[in-house]
């Protein structure tokens, strides 16, 4: 053979090999709190559409647990991602997915991996059930080639539990407030008409399974919503969500349990009401906290005020 037949040869074997690594991406989808017990079919539909010729893969880990017991289940599982990724020839062509405590999973395995200065292809967090620590976005930010998308959505229930469980405001509930580098961050919408018919503030003995129904359903709203926003069909979407509480709390007055408030105006998800009797408003807020004030003026002017922090979420509720 020739110099050039060589050449040649050698040409058309780096362009396949080439080929076949652009092809060979996996995708790792850590799903979150009582998951154990779901088909995930529907799962790898969307995430084959969202991800062409890649191989996806469900950790699943001891989930259906207690919300105590399943938070220390979820660290002892990210040493176990993080092992699992140092050790696969095909890291850096994976795609890390998190949904709700399974995004935990995610953080705490990136924070691992960083240490060791080891690259993942790409993270995602869906409705991550952890908060914004900045270490750990951190991590996140510096071991993902591609740039980190985040999915949002006040409309997630088991993340209420959370908030009244931790206190906390998590990062899969409210978001960034601003713009990051290297991160794309998209907001979630669930119809009227879909999962919140199921809606729960609490788990008790006879609605766990429809909470469990609830969460399984969320996780494919996650990935449909995914699909859009790598598909371009989405904006990206910012929120000062803190603020907006915070403005609600300035100016309330000592709450009370007397019932009979009715809807004044509502608002993405906020509400204003009225109680007639011992007159008084009572503004609810996404996450279930309620600011409760003693005249209309003040009920109002803070109603309005929580309006402009939420505007820019319905700017890009719609797709592109």
């Amino acid at each position: 053979m020739s110099i050039s037949g060589y050449r040649a040869a050698i040409t058309a074997v780096l362009l396949l090999l080439t080929l076949r690594s652009a092809a060979a991406v996996q995708v790792i989808l850590v799903p979150g709190w009582y998951s154990e017990w779901v088909h995930y079919a529907r799962h790898r539909e969307l995430l084959n559409r969202t991800f062409p010729a890649a191989e996806v893969e469900v950790f699943k880990w001891n989930s259906n647990r207690l919300w105590k017991n399943a938070k220390i289940s979820a660290s002892e599982c990210a040493a176990v991602l993080a092992q699992k990724l140092k050790d696969s020839p095909e890291r850096e062509n994976t795609v890390l997915i998190g949904h709700s405590l399974g995004g935990r999973i995610v953080m705490e395995c990136a924070v691992m991996l960083a240490a060791q200065q080891l690259k993942v292809k790409q993270i995602i967090l869906i409705g991550c059930a952890g908060v914004p620590d900045a270490g750990k976005v951190a991590a996140v930010q510096k071991i993902s080639r591609d740039a980190v998308i985040n999915i949002f959505c006040l409309d997630d229930n088991m993340l209420k539990l959370y908030i009244g469980k931790e206190n906390e405001l998590p990062l899969g509930f409210s978001g960034f407030n601003s713009r990051m580098p290297h991160l794309r961050q998209f907001r979630m919408f669930i119809d009227e008409s879909d999962v919140k018919l199921g809606k729960v503030t609490v788990i008790r003995a006879e609605t766990l399974e429809t909470v469990r129904e609830t969460i399984a359903h969320l996780s494919v709203n996650y990935l449909q919503t995914l699909h859009d926003a790598v598909t371009g069909k989405l904006s990206e979407c910012y929120l000062d969500y803190a603020a907006a509480e915070a403005c609600a709390g300035e100016q309330q007055a000592a709450p009370d349990k007397i019932p009979g408030f009715r809807q004044v105006d509502t608002f993405d998800n906020w509400t204003l009401e009225k109680r007639t009797f011992k007159c008084r408003f009572r503004i609810t807020a996404p996450s279930g906290r309620q600011f409760f004030y003693d005249d209309e003026q003040t009920a109002k002017s803070v109603f309005a005020g929580i309006k402009k922090y939420m505007s820019a979420t319905i700017a890009s509720k719609g797709k592109k």
